[in-house]
């Protein structure tokens, strides 16, 4: 996914109905925002179950999450590469755990595979603790 669409996506979450949403009629599938119907099953083409009604509903929270999750994560990423990229195979931290993209004591490290698995290794480490 590209940030362009990501952008899209959040323009989208932007503009609808703002706060928390609520499905408060089972039997029409009505969905509410502080009193103000944001839906109900005849303007959205027939919701026929709960589990799509609550799917909705949670939309309007959940996207804006994700959206920010996979930017946090993209950052991440980004940061570690560019460490990567400034690093050399003698700063290689794959001697230290021996990765299986590096082998000791050879010159055929896979350089940003080692470093993303350390980094991998060392968030695991964290959440232990």
């Amino acid at each position: 996914m590209t940030d362009d669409e990501l952008n899209e996506i959040e323009a989208r979450a932007n503009k609808a109905t703002p706060g928390r949403w609520k499905h408060v009629d089972m039997r029409r599938h009505q969905i509410i925002c502080e009193n103000k119907y944001i839906c109900e099953d005849k303007y959205i083409g027939g919701i026929e179950d709960y589990e799509n009604a609550n799917f909705i509903t949670h939309a309007r929270e959940d996207v804006p999450n994700l959206l920010a999750e996979v930017r946090q994560l993209r950052a991440e990423r980004d940061a570690i590469i560019k460490t990567v990229s400034k690093n050399s195979h003698q700063n290689c931290p794959g001697t230290s755990f021996n990765c299986k993209c590096h082998k000791p004591g050879e010159d055929n490290c896979n350089e940003e595979n080692c470093w993303l698995e350390w980094a991998r290794r060392k968030a695991e480490k964290a959440e232990q603790t």
